[in-house]
């Protein structure tokens, strides 16, 4: 390798560090938003189960809950996006949510296979430049 490809080869390792870096946030943001997905889903579950008025606690935040009366354990109201919301069952409601879960155990899926290519890509590159090194090509 000459001095110029020496320098493109350690631009990019850097840049596939950055990617990785990106790569690793975004696979928490799924890992997060499933997590969030399935607390759903078991509530639901939970809560179809409940007679009209059973008492349950409900979170508030800030590890704070208050009581409540169950009114409608069938039904819940789920987000249609843009700011839109609709009353359906809870059976729609737990569909929708596996549906969501699934969605995103594939996006998982696909960005550890994107992980897996670009660290062995990063670790091509790092060895080549190992070698550069010890034949004392780098300084």
């Amino acid at each position: 390798m000459n001095e110029e490809e020496i320098q493109q080869a350690s631009a990019q390792l850097e840049a596939y560090r950055g990617q990785m870096e990106q790569m690793k946030q975004q696979n928490e943001l799924l890992k997060n938003l499933n997590d969030e997905y399935m607390r759903a889903r078991d509530t639901l579950l939970d809560l179809s189960k409940r007679s009209p008025d059973d008492e349950i606690l409900v979170p508030i935040g800030g590890n704070y809950f208050i009581f409540a009366k169950v009114d409608k354990p069938d039904k819940a109201i789920g987000s249609l996006g843009m700011n839109l919301a609709a009353e359906e069952s809870t059976e729609k409601a737990v569909e929708r949510l596996d549906k969501r879960i699934a969605e995103l155990s594939d996006a998982g899926t696909k960005m550890a296979q994107s992980m897996q290519n670009l660290d062995a890509k990063s670790t091509e590159l790092t060895n080549k430049l190992q070698e550069e090194y010890a034949k004392g090509n780098i300084q």
